[in-house]
């Protein structure tokens, strides 16, 4: 009987803890998840495709902060950094729908978060009536207000570069002006850098391979154009940097009609202009 009952009080307080099993949830969501690398010659499905589009709404939270989100407006930026890291999680842990709903609710706050941004100065926090107002800043045009653009950037080590990731990955589909991943990438990096240089302009211009006629092909390059200067814009470049174009077939890189050559025309190249400081300068004495 002894022996029945010590037996019984074993498997009793074996079987029972105090304690939970290690795992994932809670806190952990606070930490970003380990993703693995994406390669070239990967297949892209779903979750790699939300891979992507996490990558891009986590460079534009990034530069919401360099903006002045961060001071503004800390608890929405804290909020949409964790649904971030929440939304990497579901994607290691293979919870592809999950992921997907986290996504657009982020991509959603962002939006708020950018909206809500452009109504004050990201410095100070102060509405912009107040901000225009200011005798500091008062008499001191902004970039809408220059009419040309004066002088291009002058070649460096670091703007060679920046303008080969400028126009690298930038071709696209026939008869399409949709945008591909790799180049969204590219273009997130370049509001990241322009943040950091108010003075710079862009001219956007539009290609199209030698099919089709030169309306149509003008109309398509246009297109293109105009939907890179709309994806810098959602990511908060500012519209009156940009001047947008299509020159349809005018300007190839390689004159042919094989398919590999007709892709590299298929492209938008991005030009870097500098406005100089002369030009802000002059006034009436």
């Amino acid at each position: 009987m002894f022996s029945l009952r010590a037996l019984t009080l074993c498997l009793f307080l074996s079987g029972c803890t105090h304690w939970p099993p290690g795992g994932h949830g809670g806190m952990a969501e606070r930490q970003r998840g380990l993703l693995a690398a994406l390669h070239a010659d990967q297949p892209l499905g779903p979750k790699q495709s939300l891979r992507i589009d996490l990558d891009l709404a986590g460079r534009h939270l990034d530069i919401l902060l360099l903006r002045g989100a961060g001071t503004c407006f800390p608890a929405s930026t804290h909020l949409a950094r964790q649904l971030e890291q929440r939304t990497a999680r579901a994607l290691e842990g293979d919870l592809v729908l999950d992921a997907a709903l986290d996504l657009l609710q982020l991509r959603q706050d962002l939006s708020t978060l950018n909206n809500k941004l452009e109504l004050v100065d990201g410095a100070t926090c102060r509405p912009q009536s107040i901000r225009q107002n200011t005798p500091i800043l008062r008499g001191k045009p902004e970039m809408g207000d220059i009419p040309i653009w004066q002088q291009r950037l002058k070649p460096t080590t670091h703007s060679s570069k920046f303008q080969f990731d400028l126009n690298h990955d930038n071709q696209f589909a026939f008869d399409s002006s949709q945008l591909n991943p790799k180049y969204q990438r590219h273009l997130a990096g370049l509001v990241l850098w322009l943040d950091k240089h108010p003075r710079y302009r862009l001219l956007i211009t539009g290609h199209s391979d030698g099919l089709g006629s030169e309306p149509y092909n003008r109309a398509l390059s246009t297109a293109r154009a105009k939907a890179v200067a709309a994806y810098l814009v959602s990511l908060g470049l500012c519209n009156s940097h940009l001047e947008v174009r299509g020159v349809a077939a005018t300007q190839p890189l390689f004159t042919g009609r094989a398919p590999a050559v007709r892709l590299v025309n298929r492209r938008v190249s991005i030009e870097l202009l500098l406005t100089p400081e002369s030009s802000t300068s002059t006034g009436k004495k």
